[in-house]
């Protein structure tokens, strides 16, 4: 096949009133408009009946790009298929992939499910901050199991790990939701599960996001001793643990700091402890502070035990979680689960931020009294978000952060 264009010449040719063509050989030609625009042809005849592909601009689509696409259209024409159905077909097959990838399918499944307000945000946050930076523009029909794992390393890398399960589930669910559009044929989130890192750490018995609202309404409806039921409402609002509570002493508070300090020799921890944890005060922590004081502001106790030890027994939280129909559910340390699960996956918290916060011991003495210091602002408002955050779930809404009177 002679091959008559050059890319001098195509250049070299100016543009007249009328369109002319200038001739490559094998049905390939390129059209000059009056415009100026130079575009490639290819004439071919199919079943008797002539044919025009279009195959792009020059210098857009080059000589050497234009032959090569003539020959390829040549063997299609050679096996009876027409380059024109075929290039429609790609073309509609692409805007069918555009308008399902990852991010859009997911965005569907969402939409399908009716989740409490807050379980659906903390699967959008994930989602957002951890898969569709990654994967989230590419057609659902092309994840592969190499693609989702190189989506899902970096939680594992930085300790995720209940996070990195529930989120790997949540891609699963989304890819079998495409196999039921007909996207797609296989999940291969399945095949990763003995690839990825468990979370092997003992979980306490925990509230799951979804149980959060029934649990705060019945518990809001107790009718046993209000001090039990403050005990249950403080420990959740503080995510403290239940002895740390427990042994509480009105002296360790200073509501106009909004601040309770909890001295070194009650915290838990098998090192030596660098200092006192300080715990924000949230509004409504405050508030049930004030209640409790009406009960209990008699004693140095906050819960005062007239037993062996002068504060209350480990049975004060776990038999209102009983009376409420949670035993085998939760026990009190499960609320921290809790508190850091949901902390976690909405995203908008750092990690080292909500460990200070459930103050988790740490092998460097100065980093612990360095995150204690620095984090202490964000951690206000972290403990503010979380209060603001069960008040919403008792309610069945989505979180509304209001201020009242004399808040600043």
């Amino acid at each position: 096949m002679k091959a008559n264009l050059t890319d001098t010449r195509i250049k070299g040719r100016k543009p007249k009133n009328k369109p002319f063509r200038l001739f490559d050989g094998g049905g390939l030609y390129i059209e000059v408009r009056p415009s100026g625009s130079k575009l490639w042809r290819l004439k071919y005849r199919l079943s008797g009946k002539e044919k025009l592909l279009a195959l792009g601009k020059y210098p857009t689509v080059s000589l050497k790009k234009a032959r090569k696409e003539r020959d390829k259209a040549k063997e299609l024409i050679a096996g009876g298929r027409d380059p024109v159905t075929e290039k429609r077909a790609t073309k509609t097959a692409d805007i069918h992939k555009a308008a399902n990838t990852f991010e859009a399918v997911a965005e569907r499944w969402m939409t399908a499910k009716t989740w409490a307000p807050t379980y659906r945000e903390s699967i959008e946050a994930s989602f957002r901050r951890n898969i569709f930076p990654r994967i989230g523009k590419v057609p659902v029909a092309d994840i592969k199991a190499s693609l989702l794992l190189s989506a899902l390393r970096p939680m594992e890398s930085r300790g995720a790990l209940e996070l990195l399960s529930r989120t790997r589930r949540w891609c699963s669910e989304v890819l079998r939701y495409a196999i039921g559009e007909g996207l797609r044929e296989d999940d291969p989130a399945t095949y990763l599960r003995s690839v990825l890192k468990k979370n092997e750490s003992r979980n306490y018995p925990h509230l799951e996001q979804k149980q959060l609202g029934d649990f705060l309404r019945k518990l809001y409806d107790y009718q046993g001793r209000p001090e039990s039921r403050l005990a249950v409402m403080l420990l959740l609002h503080t995510a403290v643990r239940t002895g740390e509570l427990r042994a509480a002493k009105w002296a360790e508070f200073n509501l106009d700091e909004k601040q309770w300090t909890i001295p070194a020799e009650r915290m838990k921890t098998r090192r030596k402890n660098p200092g006192p944890h300080t715990v924000p005060l949230s509004r409504q922590v405050i508030a049930l502070l004030q209640e409790l004081k009406q009960h209990t502001g008699y004693s140095e106790y906050l819960f005062p035990n007239h037993g062996k030890y002068p504060f209350a027994s480990e049975n004060l939280i776990n038999t209102v979680i009983h009376r409420l129909g949670f035993k085998g559910v939760l026990v009190g340390h499960g609320f921290r689960a809790t508190f850091s699960t949901i902390a976690n996956e909405s995203g908008k918290w750092r990690a080292d931020v909500i460990e200070a916060a459930l103050a988790h011991k740490d092998s460097n003495a100065i980093r612990a009294i360095y995150n204690r210091a620095t984090h202490l602002q964000e951690r206000t408002r972290l403990m503010q978000w979380w209060s603001d955050t069960l008040d919403a779930a008792q309610k069945g809404g989505e979180v509304v952060t209001l201020k009242r009177k004399g808040d600043n």
